[in-house]
């Protein structure tokens, strides 16, 4: 017989069975209260999740990245360089005031260098005002180096230049940038997993393209 809160009770004829059953809860739910009552226990577990949540993000992430990036198709490399091209333009970059043979004097350079370093990117030195970039220099993942105004008045030689080209065009054979992509979309992902958020699940899906 349990006899309940509100004064009514409960007959129960097979009462082994239900005395068994009810050990057999009060037994799983007492060793969760035991696990949980136990602060040093609890304490380790969330110290061993952070630290594999770190292993992961500094090594596990990286190299997961840098193996899609080195199998994923150079035409993947080409479509995310024209875009980024386009909206770096559109917010960070003007049209170049270089005239075009001082243009070509660069590209030329650029082909020496291409010719010693590069691969089979299709590389190609586009020019344009840096605006907030100032003097600086990019790779675009399909091979576009884009050097600013401002850094060809910086440079007293054209082998400064080029040495500076030499570097963005390493950036693009070792397909870096494609990589950071890969790396914070998962690392973005992680986060999605963790907080178990559907609207930055949903954000994400659609900014990875």
């Amino acid at each position: 017989i349990v006899e309940l809160p509100d004064g009514a009770r409960v007959e129960i004829a097979e009462a082994q069975a239900f005395h068994e059953a009810a050990r057999r809860m009060m037994g799983r739910h007492g060793m969760l209260a035991q696990l949980e009552s136990r602060w040093g226990l609890v304490l380790g577990v969330l110290g061993v999740t952070a630290l594999a949540v770190w292993l992961g993000i500094a090594w596990g992430v990286p190299a997961v990245a840098a193996t899609a990036a080195r199998l994923a198709p150079i035409e993947v490399d080409a479509a995310i360089g024209e875009q980024g091209l386009a909206l770096l333009d559109r917010g960070m970059l003007g049209p170049s005031a270089l005239d075009s043979e001082r243009q070509g004097e660069l590209r030329a350079v650029f082909a020496d260098v291409v010719a010693r370093v590069g691969d089979d990117h299709p590389f190609r030195l586009e020019f344009r005002d840096g605006r907030r970039l100032g003097a600086n220099a990019l790779a675009l993942p399909s091979g576009l180096v884009v050097m600013t105004d401002q850094l060809v008045g910086f440079a007293e030689h054209d082998e400064e230049l080029a040495a500076v080209m030499a570097h963005e065009v390493g950036h693009a054979i070792h397909r870096h940038a494609l990589r950071a992509i890969i790396q914070n979309s998962l690392v973005a992902g992680l986060v999605v997993v963790v907080t178990g958020d559907p609207g930055s699940a949903a954000n994400l899906a659609a900014g990875i393209p």
